[in-house]
């Protein structure tokens, strides 16, 4: 931009401003991770085993083995006050008149009659260590079935 200034008795100055260019900001999306169909076979299969382990856990109702198989934020999730008070106002366990006051609780009470025999059909990286995992049903559809971490090189349910 420039400017004409005008002085008595003399010529017209031009003053120009400096030029300060606005900042060009890209946004870009982050790259996709890519994964393998070997990566993804390999984790199918060892998330199926353990599911599967669960499973047992879960049909002999040992507390202790599930609450091993959880990440430190969702037993903590479990144990909460406020989401064993929401759990326990849900239709299927208010109309039964179950109130939910430990995780133990939580797990014989909703974990127990659930998830005894869940399968998993389809897994989807969130990352390479985070992971959902999907069941398909007939009806329904793809069904989320859990969101598992490694932790450690162990597998442990996220949510």
């Amino acid at each position: 931009m420039s400017v004409l200034l005008a002085a008595c008795g003399s010529a017209p100055a031009v003053v120009e401003e400096p030029y300060v260019e606005e900042p060009v900001i890209v946004v870009t999306e982050p790259e996709p991770e890519v994964y393998t169909q070997e990566l993804y076979d390999n984790t199918l299969a060892e998330l199926r085993e353990f599911i599967e382990g669960i499973n047992q856990i879960i049909q002999r109702r040992d507390y202790n083995s599930w609450r091993g198989t959880l990440s430190e934020e969702l037993y903590a999730r479990f144990s909460s006050t406020e989401f064993l008070a929401n759990a326990s106002a849900s239709p299927s366990l208010s109309s039964r008149n179950i109130v939910l006051r430990t995780a133990n609780d939580y797990f014989i009470q909703v974990i127990v009659p659930s998830r005894a025999n869940s399968r998993i059909d389809d897994i989807e990286f969130i990352t390479e260590y985070n992971v959902r995992a999907y069941t398909i049903d007939n009806t329904r559809g793809r069904l989320v079935l859990y969101d598992l971490t490694r932790i450690d090189g162990q597998w442990k349910i996220a949510n």
